[in-house]
């Protein structure tokens, strides 16, 4: 990958609201709720009101009270529930007591084609926002990155900027594409692109290439056969590993293991590997590359912390307590049929 060409700032998702904090408890009406059951499909239908509270969502039906407490949210989507994929809902992926869980909420009026269901989207995304949970959630010394927040949620370090590479839009919740975050990019935290990054960021990736500063790494791509949430098979892994050899903040003229030496892990919900890089950039500061890589079905997401030997214990920790905070969204909409 060469650090030269277009680059394409794309905001999916804009800064925290400066308005007060929204008003609770807020309470809206003819509301359609839908839960997952253990058998993995979803239950049916019911309409009432959803309250929200400083504490919970509480859903309350004929005959059925539900209350979720904010703190069980982990990532809120907008998209297709399931078998229902003509139309978009509100899902939300929970964890209760180590358990996980769906739940989905759309305007009921109109037959449940009212056009409420983005302001829903919009009301609870700022709800969790100001208080910090579901994926506005951060460890001690971490922020979250909000920039991609449709499609996945991760935080990192407090007073690291981000730099965006050459970012494509594919649809409305899915991008590929690299983004580096370090103090290097300290003054950007938006993540929006330098004019002409040739001159104004070639400096910086390159004291990451080299070791000089510390960087993580968030590349985006599309998944191949093979690349999936449940395990990477040989032929994903032979291809996760060419991209990691040829790609310059990865694994080029770096030492790296071979054969079976990625080792599994699990990233959110989703199986992936692990992996160390050592080596040296034109013989100068000895250099570290830790990484994981997982797939959510329809992208592939490797994330690696990029330092100098000497820096890698140190900065290990954060960079493991900020791979504890990502989320991958549970909507995504539906994939084109093929001609």
């Amino acid at each position: 990958m060469r650090w030269r060409g277009v680059v394409c700032a794309l905001v999916l998702a804009g800064p925290a609201s400066a308005e007060e904090p929204f008003a609770l408890p807020h309470t809206i009406a003819n509301v359609w709720y839908r839960t997952d059951t253990q058998r993995g499909a979803f239950g049916p239908k019911h309409e009432g009101d959803l309250r929200i509270t400083s504490e919970a969502l509480e859903f309350s039906a004929r005959k059925i009270e539900l209350v979720i407490p904010l703190a069980s949210l982990q990532i809120i989507s907008f998209g297709p529930l399931g078998a229902d994929f003509d139309t978009d809902w509100v899902v939300i992926g929970t964890e209760r007591d180590g358990v996980r869980g769906l739940l989905g909420l759309r305007d009921g009026s109109r037959l449940g084609y009212g056009g409420r269901t983005p302001r829903i989207f919009a009301t609870l995304m700022r709800v969790v926002r100001e208080r910090g949970v579901a994926q506005f959630a951060a460890p001690d010394g971490l922020e979250p990155y909000t920039q991609l927040d449709r499609q996945i949620a991760l935080a990192t370090p407090r007073g690291w900027g981000a730099f965006q590479h050459g970012i494509a839009g594919l649809s409305e919740t899915g991008v590929t594409g690299t983004i580096l975050f370090s103090p290097e990019f300290a003054s950007d935290r938006s993540g929006a692109a330098a004019a002409d990054p040739d001159t104004e960021r070639a400096e910086p990736v390159c004291r990451i290439r080299t070791g000089e500063s510390p960087g993580w790494i968030l590349d985006i791509r599309k998944a191949k056969r093979g690349m999936r949430c449940t395990g990477f098979t040989d032929k994903g892994l032979a291809e996760l590993k060419r991209w990691i050899a040829a790609d310059e903040l990865l694994g080029r003229d770096l030492t790296g293991p071979t054969g079976g030496a990625l080792t599994p892990v699990s990233i959110d919900r989703c199986s992936g590997v692990s992996g160390v890089w050592r080596g040296s950039v034109d013989g100068a500061i000895d250099v570290v590359v830790e990484l994981r890589a997982t797939s959510d079905d329809d992208f592939v997401y490797l994330l690696a912390l990029r330092t100098s030997a000497e820096h890698a214990v140190e900065l290990g920790p954060t960079f493991s307590s900020g791979l504890g905070t990502v989320r991958f969204a549970v909507a995504r909409p539906p994939r084109p049929n093929p001609l």
